[in-house]
This record gives C-alpha cells, structure tokens and sequence, in this order.
C-alpha cells in the first residue's frame, strides 16, 4: 500500500515538473576563452543526474573536455543536423534542486552557429533541450522507485527473518511446553 502512494505521489509530482523553461539564446564565455552565441535553458534537477542524462543523450558520440565543457569535435548528431559540426556543453548547479545547461555549436574554428546562419540546427537543438526537463524528471524518478523497492525489499528479507524466528521459537516453546 505505502508503495502505491509513494508511487502516485511521484507521478503526480513529475505531472507539476515537467513545466520547465524554454531554451534561450544568449552569450556566454565559450569553452575557446572568447563569448559566443549559446543556448541556455534551466532545469529542475541536481546537476548530477542532470549530467548523466545529457551523457546518455550523446552517448554516440566520442566526448573529451575543454575548461569545464563536454567536447564532441567535428561529429555529426542526427538530431541536430547530419552535417559535421562542434558540439560543446555544460551543466551547471543554479540552485537547491535547479541546473542550467549552456550549449554551443559551431561550424569548426569558432564560427557559432546561431538562429540567423543555422535555423534549422538551432530549431533542433532547442527541441532537444526543451525535452530535457522530462527526461531528467524521468531518471530521477527512476532513481527514487530504484530506492524505494530497495527499501520495500529490505523490509520484505526482514519480515521473513522474523517469521523463521518466530517459528523458531515457537517450536522451542512447544518442546519446552513438552518437557
């Protein structure tokens, strides 16, 4: 029974979550050292699972790092664009339970894209990072069922324990009783 409410109240929680802010274009500090044109949106989330699902998300793709970005160099993301591009990204703690993600895209040697070069790979990009608020409310749900049938099945060995020691001592009753 407990396990049902905690499971309603989590799908209830997730039904008032998944209303994040749309992707934004701004100017940030580029992973190169200079400002660039990048998208920006704000998630509900800890920055951790946050992270793991952007990692998933480019899971395809070979990745290093740069002064704190994720680095995919000269690699084409279907879902962006088939065309080969750079492909640069951060997570960011922006409060308790809030994260922003920072992405950059370029044509190689600097050149950003931006709404006016590249609608189309913009368009893509920013629906991949409007979906993010769900997919990150996704795993963390995962990630509180996974703890919580932990939990349940814990108190399930426990309760069996007990049976068998009750059952033990009800049969070291029963003996006594017969002595």
């Amino acid at each position: 029974m407990k396990k049902i409410y905690v499971l309603t109240t989590m799908l209830l929680a997730f039904a008032f979550a998944v209303n994040a802010q749309k992707t934004v274009e701004g100017s940030e500090k580029s992973p190169l050292g200079d400002s660039g044109p990048a998208l920006i949106v704000e998630v509900e989330g800890q920055r951790d699972n946050v992270e793991d699902v952007m990692k998933d998300k480019f899971k395809t793709l070979k990745t290093g790092t740069k002064k704190g970005y994720i680095v995919m160099e000269k690699q084409a993301y279907e879902e962006i664009s088939p065309n080969t591009m750079d492909l640069y990204y951060k997570v960011e703690k922006s409060g308790d339970s809030q994260s922003r993600v920072i992405m950059f895209m370029s044509t190689g040697y600097d050149n950003w894209m931006t709404q006016q070069s590249h609608p189309q790979e913009i368009s893509n990009a920013k629906a991949i990072l409007d979906g993010l608020a769900r997919e990150v409310r996704l795993y963390e749900l995962n990630l509180a069922i996974e703890a919580q049938n932990k939990v349940v099945e814990k108190a399930v060995k426990n309760q069996e324990d007990l049976e068998k020691e009750f059952e033990k001592l009800e049969k070291e009753r029963e003996k006594l009783e017969d002595d």
